[in-house]
């Protein structure tokens, strides 16, 4: 249903009941994990239906998954917490990430804040490992080792995809480099120009670790990507994957997945190949993000024959 079909919805009924099936719509969008339509869906609703409390946090929710992370702040800063009627501790959880893509160091204090608060399991895991990274962007070494460790030894929610993913970075054999650590954070929230000033901090010239000078390749695709430079994402994301693809990282596969994308962007046959590859690639422990997406851009691609 779209947005228009809402307002007929509206009409003939009442905001609430509009309300309600927005609602569904947009938990459909997360359960398909698709952030960018989910959250281009919520632009196009009334005003009215976007000031539903829940519908204003799943917004923020779909703006930080989707790239937007200025857009995910200001909303989050306009949610009245007061007019909730049950504690939310999701909106610390949601304020600590949005914080952390920002390299804030108040994002630690969110974080902190929904570890003493929620009674539930679900997100511990992963929210402790974000805090290891906080500590990380802010050059404490030491207190990065410490909630990493405490990230390992904390029993996540297996039911929740963000928890097991922890599980991956938590145990990682080696240290984040802070520099691209930093790049991924303000990459993914959508700070292009900084996350590639933080890129070319990067020593690679003097760093021999393999680990890293893949990851350097690979986040250098995703802002050429990003940028719509798919001549030098490809470059970049083929170089990534000729690095790591016998290496036990998630590395390799999540540059194929990412070269998908690319090919996607250009209208490419070759994205195929490269979908093909990131599961090929795939190990049971890596972000379960890379074969999901995979596979249904196949299946898509099945259908659409």
């Amino acid at each position: 249903m779209s947005a228009k079909n809402l307002k007929y919805y509206e009409s003939k009924h009442d905001l609430q009941f509009s309300t309600n099936t927005a609602l569904i719509m947009v938990i459909g969008y997360k359960i398909n994990k698709e952030p960018g339509p989910g959250y281009d869906f919520m632009l196009s609703l009334d005003t009215d239906i976007r000031d539903y409390h829940l519908i204003n946090f799943f917004e923020a929710n779909m703006a930080f998954r989707s790239g937007h992370n200025e857009e995910a702040l200001a909303i989050l800063n306009g949610f009245d917490l007061s007019k909730v009627e049950l504690r939310f501790d999701h909106y610390n959880y949601m304020m600590g990430n949005i914080l952390l893509r920002k390299l804030d160091p108040n994002a630690a204090v969110y974080f902190n804040k929904f570890l003493a608060s929620t009674e539930f399991r679900s997100y511990k895991k992963e929210t402790t490992y974000k805090l290891a990274e906080s500590f990380m962007v802010q050059g404490d070494l030491d207190e990065f080792r410490l909630y990493k460790e405490l990230a390992e030894d904390t029993d996540g929610d297996e039911l929740v995809e963000r928890d097991r993913e922890a599980t991956y970075d938590s145990e990682l054999d080696y240290d984040p480099n802070p520099n691209l650590l930093k790049a991924r954070l303000l990459i993914s929230g959508g700070y292009l120009p900084s996350g590639f000033q933080e890129l070319q901090k990067f020593n690679r010239v003097g760093s021999t670790f393999l680990p890293y000078l893949t990851d350097y390749q690979l986040l250098l695709g995703e802002y050429y990507f990003k940028t719509t430079n798919y001549s030098l994402a490809t470059q970049h994301l083929k170089q990534a994957i000729e690095m790591s693809e016998d290496e036990d990282y998630q590395l390799a596969s999540a540059a194929a997945v990412l070269l998908g994308k690319v090919y996607d962007s250009m209208s490419s046959s070759e994205s195929q190949r490269y979908y093909e590859l990131a599961i090929a690639l795939y190990e049971d422990e890596y972000y379960e993000s890379i074969e999901s997406f995979a596979k249904s851009r196949l299946s898509q691609m099945t259908v659409g024959q």
